[in-house]
């Protein structure tokens, strides 16, 4: 059945059986106005009762009336601090050992054992420790993990000089997800696509291809935003549920042709995660796509909502230690389809 917006005249497509005997309520996806809609006059022809894909009207529709219903909750999560950095040891120095010589006898509990005598073998020691030594101190100059305190600047105060320089700490998120509430999803849409590689001879896969913006509006700078997007049934139960960090995206072409593998490397490409994804301001936008494989027909509706993120602190002045951002939870395993 077709229905228009009483408010600005725009005509959608409408299946009779989302309309139950009193009617519904629809929000126009154009001009967001509420309206009643009546149930299809038994005179009227009615749809047909083969079972479609979802379009974009459709698709559109259904997500306005889960969101009417079911409003967005910030995800309580918590971000992963980052591993700490391992600093590589120092390679281990090889002892000089005289070649060919003869084994001691077992009792024999004289200091030249080994053929040397004691003054060699206490030149080997001291070259030995010599060496570790050197390597230590090498070591320590280049990882900056000097364990000893080094001289202060000139002009320092006595207790400048005695105080050990700290180290700076992971910065973490002022509260656990508090900003998922301001990731915003607009625009977006989905589609249906058949893809010859991921099906039988004859019988091509068909993609369902959930494709937008998602838009930090909240006041701090925020980086690798993830995503959950569930497939839901009548019911709004989940069906099927895929996590993935938002920024790359596949072009029409690739989502027809490309097999399984290629088509998750392309839309896991950190080059993609990097640019558009990795220091994202506030008011500014990333894309992202997500797709599926041969939904059942149960699926009638999908959600979307923020896994996680990293907030990005801005760099420290000169001579001031620089924290490193807490990265976002990252998204699990994707599930089978």
């Amino acid at each position: 059945m077709k229905v228009e917006c009483p408010n600005c005249k725009t005509t959608f497509n409408l299946q009779d059986d989302a309309v139950g005997p009193d009617g519904a309520n629809a929000r126009c996806g154009v001009c967001k106005h509420v309206f009643h809609v009546s149930p299809p006059r038994p005179d009227a022809p009615s749809a047909p009762s083969g079972k479609k894909p979802l379009d974009d009207t459709l698709a559109t529709w259904l997500t306005q009336e889960y969101k009417k219903e079911h409003p967005e909750k910030p995800a309580e999560k918590s971000a992963e601090k980052p591993a700490p950095a391992v600093q590589p040891a120092p390679a281990a120095v090889p002892v000089p050992v005289k070649k060919d010589v003869p084994a001691a006898p077992e009792n024999q509990e004289e200091f030249v054992s080994a053929g040397l005598s004691g003054g060699e073998w206490l030149l080997i020691i001291v070259l030995v420790l010599a060496v570790v030594i050197g390597v230590s101190l090498g070591a320590a100059h280049v990882f900056k993990s000097w364990p000893f305190e080094e001289p202060a600047a000139p002009g320092a105060s006595p207790a400048a000089q005695a105080a050990p320089e700290k180290p700076a700490e992971p910065q973490q998120p002022e509260a656990p997800l508090q900003y998922a509430g301001q990731i915003k999803f607009s625009p977006y849409t989905s589609f249906v696509v058949d893809n010859e590689k991921m099906g039988a001879p004859g019988a091509p896969a068909k993609l369902f291809v959930i494709d937008g913006k998602l838009t930090n509006n909240s006041p701090q700078t925020l980086g690798r935003i993830s995503v959950d997007a569930t497939l839901l049934d009548d019911k709004n139960a989940p069906v099927d549920k895929k996590s993935f960090i938002a920024g790359p995206r596949a072009s029409l072409a690739d989502l027809k042709t490309l097999g399984k593998e290629d088509l998750e490397s392309r839309l896991r490409s950190e080059q993609d995660v990097m640019l558009t994804n990795s220091q994202v301001k506030p008011g500014d936008s990333v894309p992202f796509m997500v797709y599926f494989v041969n939904i059942p027909d149960s699926v009638k509706n999908y959600s979307l909502k923020p896994r996680g993120y990293s907030v990005v602190q801005p760099k420290a002045q000169e001579g001031e230690s620089q924290p490193h951002p807490s990265e976002g939870q990252q998204p699990p395993a994707q599930n089978k389809q």
